[in-house]
């Protein structure tokens, strides 16, 4: 990084808790990064440059619930239009790294067809004495939660999806080049989608990828139950110690929860995930995975646990400031003894207070 050149930052805050959330970050980011550094960054901010935040599904839900699926469809696609047109603005000033917040799936839907991304998310899962680490990848690049063509009438909604060789091969390439990267080299790949008689045809593309990429990895294609019964049961009872989980985001919705609260990892509300935009070299969009949360918005309520992990993810790998994460864990840790957290998790403070006692105690 150039010298005396501050490092930016973007921020895309959706509606609901989005802008309060946004402003924890921002202030996190900025306070850790001036004491450990004397330094500072910019943000750039979506609401800012286009006056507005991008609607969540229950925004949409109570504004146009009455209206046709076309003038949905229209401010979705205005909304796609801003997030690119953002996007090249961000990449011009070299920026580093996104955190977004929750936005509507419709509008997600579009832009997964103009740009590429993953959802990655490394998980720690523990039985008696054994460890297994596992990393979602979330295919946000095909399938459902990629359709490309939605009609929708009154008591019919028609849908055209997408599977392809190409796809996975992009996934797989960014395994192949980030798997050491991640400590994740060298494991056993599970392919988790829903498919029936299609599969064998589902089975020949991923055969052929994992030709075409090169990958030495033993692989698994499986049915989500049975998927579910290896992640739950025999990843015990076999030698794996790290397992890549490639899985649809619409199943990966489901899973990863399923897996949090399966083995005692916490809640959602403090797990953040990773967004990558395949071939866009280091960007990279964190987000948390507790949603909108709509119905707590402007009431100085929300859990701000996700996102101080996420800005602690932030400061280490974008902002190259050392053993910030350990660090957060351990005040986080302090937090939740001494009961400085929300009503959700056993205390009786608000989000700001929460950030406060943070900071006070890094």
């Amino acid at each position: 990084m150039t010298p005396n050149i501050k490092p930016t930052i973007g921020l895309i805050e959706g509606g609901g808790t989005g802008p309060e959330l946004a402003e924890v970050f921002e202030k996190v980011v900025s306070a850790i990064y001036k004491r450990e550094t004397a330094k500072v960054a910019d943000f750039l901010s979506f609401q800012k440059l286009f006056g507005y935040n991008p609607h969540t599904f229950w925004e949409l839900k109570k504004y146009y619930y009455t209206k046709p699926y076309s003038f949905v469809k229209k401010i979705c696609n205005k909304e796609v239009d801003d997030v690119l047109r953002y996007n090249e603005i961000f990449l011009k000033k070299r920026g580093i790294g996104i955190f977004r917040t929750a936005i509507n799936a419709e509008t997600l839907y579009y832009l997964r067809r103009e740009a590429k991304s993953i959802k990655v998310i490394p998980i720690k899962v523990k039985k008696g004495n054994k460890v297994v680490n596992i990393l979602f990848i979330r295919d946000q690049i095909q399938g459902y939660y990629t359709t490309q063509k939605i009609k929708a009438e009154r008591r019919r909604i028609e849908i055209t999806s997408i599977f392809s060789e190409d796809l996975f091969a992009i996934i797989l390439n960014f395994i192949r080049e980030k798997a050491a990267e991640l400590n994740f080299e060298n494991s056993t790949i599970l392919f988790l989608y829903k498919f029936h008689i299609m599969g064998i045809e589902l089975q020949k593309m991923i055969d052929d990828a994992m030709k075409k990429t090169k990958l030495k990895n033993e692989y698994l294609i499986m049915q989500p139950d049975s998927g579910i019964h290896l992640l739950l049961h025999d990843i015990f009872t076999k030698d794996i110690r790290k397992i890549i989980v490639i899985c649809g985001n619409e199943i990966g919705d489901v899973l990863l929860e399923t897996l949090i609260h399966y083995y005692g990892l916490g809640t959602k509300e403090t797990f953040f995930t990773s967004n990558i935009l395949l071939g866009v070299k280091t960007t990279e969009a964190l987000q948390t995975m507790h949603g909108s949360a709509d119905d707590i918005a402007g009431k100085g309520i929300v859990n701000p646990i996700s996102t101080l992990k996420l800005s602690a993810y932030a400061l280490e790998k974008w902002l190259k400031v050392p053993r910030v994460i350990e660090e957060m864990e351990m005040v986080i840790d302090r937090a939740i003894k001494s009961k400085n957290v929300t009503k959700d998790m056993g205390g009786n403070k608000k989000t700001a207070e929460v950030v406060d006692f943070v900071l006070n105690n890094w």
